[in-house]
């Protein structure tokens, strides 16, 4: 019977515990998406940025995606269609990283939201590494809240 009545106040405590943690929803992930499988030199090809928010509605986001300006060249940016209608930044290309910086008056919140297309040359045949940095997502609730961000 004691044994009994230390085992339950064990799972209370856990669970209190477990109830006052912090919990964190991953509310954001900005993505590309690349249509060449196979890169050969001279190929053109087109990488879309996208941004998943269907936990919470989004209001601003700002980032740099980088690329091997070694071994690819910028043809065309395009925002044209974004789910960002007001750049604070348009997306702009610099040493090897399109920087960009918007917000969305009224919020963001659903899927494979288009931020901006590039279309890139490949010098040479191969694999590319494309990736972000600095990315900062806000939530659309009055305080501008960072989200919590996968990229």
């Amino acid at each position: 019977m004691i044994m009994n009545k230390k085992i339950q106040k064990f799972y209370v405590m856990v669970l209190a515990i477990l109830a006052l943690m912090p919990s964190t929803v991953m509310g954001a992930e900005i993505f590309f998406n690349v249509n060449a499988p196979d890169l050969k030199t001279n190929q053109l090809f087109t990488v879309d940025v996208f941004v998943n928010s269907s936990q919470v509605s989004i209001n601003a986001l700002q980032g740099t995606m980088l690329f091997p300006s070694e071994l690819v060249t910028v043809r065309e940016l395009n925002y044209g269609g974004s789910v960002i209608n007001f750049w604070l930044e348009k997306p702009t290309v610099s040493h090897g990283a399109v920087t960009f910086s918007g917000i969305i008056p009224g919020g963001y919140k659903g899927k494979q939201g288009l931020l901006y297309s590039v279309a890139l040359v490949a010098h040479q045949s191969g694999d590319i590494n494309l990736q972000f940095k600095n990315i900062e997502v806000f939530r659309n609730d009055g305080s501008g809240t960072a989200e919590a961000t996968i990229s």
